[in-house]
């Protein structure tokens, strides 16, 4: 009990028992194994106040940060089946970091960081930033099972960063993954002011991975002054409840695929941004597909939908409540929005020829309806014979809903009534079960 820490240069397994580890030193680590490590037992409490130190490289004002870290391994780390609780508030602190691959299948992990960060210029002599983070790793990460609480709240402080994959979940299980950065962002190179140069920052990224983000199943919460779910490549949705509470822009990627599972964002900027980072009004490649699944989204000041290149919806059911005032709609792309099969809702402002429907090459029938009226009253569209296609209250005060469902066909006549009130039971706007009246 109350030692500094616990260092090999082999391998390091914890099976069981106790541990309480303090840490004050610049730079040290409370566990420590130059190999593998597995965590499989045992409660172990670390408690590190050591701050982050630039060791110099050899070249004059160029340095490689050295982390104050509360479980460090230089290999691989298997968390399976212990308790955790690591409290880090020094400089860029550190909780749990692995230079190889980190996989947890079961047990517990809390990671509270409160540590800032700094800028600095890196080994290639560019401006650069270190920042604290709950969970790392310069290989693959895995989350399979347990239950995971990160918080940070430091100044560009991260919940969980890969350099290479992030899997959340697997096909029959998953984790249980509360996620919460809090800090703000620091400036590494300012804007200059000119178009589509916004500077660089270190944000605090609640997920960020440079290879691709999968999830599988599991339950996720997110809340984040930036991104929720950052990937460089990809992120894949198969399945799970992933429910981001806030976020500056939701989930972000030059791909992003929804195949399955319960998806809910609440966003100040993009919900989806399928983007390339080059920016502009062309079309970049980039590709939203939504396949299936149920897919809520809010944003106060963005688009809901938003790809720099195409959008492909064939399933599920999406529901976009779109910001209150222009520039920004309720989805928009630069390429086409083919629909061939779901239930699309898209609320959105009085944004004149930004406004957009799916692409008239579609196989699915859309509807667009502009109008005054519409505001935060709900609006209903049934069909001939009185079968109701949707009911949806806008959030903010819309002037226009897009609408496409299988149940739209030719030769059909539709009415759309706006005001009136509805028994259903209702989730972002959109109301189920129960009966309207008009």
């Amino acid at each position: 009990n109350d030692v500094k820490g616990i260092a090999t240069d082999s391998c390091l397994l914890v099976s069981g028992g106790n541990l309480n580890l303090t840490v004050n030193g610049a730079q040290a680590k409370g566990l420590k194994s130059k190999l593998d490590m597995t965590l499989s037992g045992g409660t172990i409490t670390v408690v590190t106040s050591g701050a982050a130190v630039l060791q110099t490289t050899g070249v004059s004002g160029r340095f490689d940060p050295s982390y104050c870290t509360a479980i460090k391994c230089d290999a691989n780390l298997s968390l399976n089946g212990a308790t955790l609780d690591i409290t880090c508030t020094g400089l860029a602190g550190r909780g749990v970091s692995s230079d190889g691959t980190l996989v947890m299948t079961a047990g517990s992990l809390k990671v509270t960081t409160s540590g800032g960060g700094a800028k600095y210029t890196n080994s290639t002599g560019v401006a650069d930033a270190y920042t604290a983070c709950c969970l790392s790793s310069n290989q693959a990460v895995s989350l399979q099972g347990g239950t995971i609480n990160l918080t940070s709240s430091g100044a560009g402080g991260k919940g969980i960063k890969t350099d290479g994959t992030l899997t959340l979940g697997l096909p029959t299980q998953g984790p249980t993954l509360s996620v919460t950065t809090k800090g703000s962002k620091i400036t590494i190179t300012a804007s200059t002011g000119q178009r589509e140069d916004n500077g660089t920052y270190a944000e605090a990224k609640a997920i960020k991975a440079n290879g691709a983000l999968t999830i599988h199943q599991g339950n996720y919460t997110i809340s984040s002054t930036d991104d929720g779910l950052k990937s460089d490549v990809s992120v894949t949705i198969n399945g799970g409840t992933t429910a981001i509470n806030k976020s500056t822009e939701g989930i972000e990627a030059p791909l992003l695929t929804v195949n399955d599972g319960d998806v809910s964002i609440i966003s100040s900027d993009d919900c989806f941004n399928a983007t390339k980072g080059n920016g502009g009004e062309q079309n970049d490649g980039s590709y939203l597909y939504l396949k299936g699944g149920k897919i809520f989204t809010s944003t106060t000041s963005g688009d809901g939908l938003d790809s720099n290149g195409n959008i492909a919806m064939s399933g599920g059911t999406v529901i976009v409540q779109g910001p209150s005032s222009q520039p920004e709609v309720g989805m928009d792309y630069n390429g086409t929005f083919q629909i061939t099969g779901g239930l699309l809702a898209v609320t959105g402002p009085n944004s004149g020829n930004m406004i957009q429907s799916t692409s008239s090459s579609s196989t699915q029938y859309a509807i667009l309806v502009k109008s005054s009226s519409i505001g935060t009253n709900l609006v209903h569209l049934q069909d001939a014979d009185g079968n109701d296609l949707l009911t949806l209250k806008p959030l903010r005060s819309a002037y226009y809903v897009v609408i496409s469902s299988p149940q739209l066909t030719s030769g059909v006549t539709y009415s759309l009534y706006v005001g009136g009130s509805s028994t259903g039971t209702v989730v972002n706007g959109y109301y189920t079960g129960g009966s309207y009246t008009g």
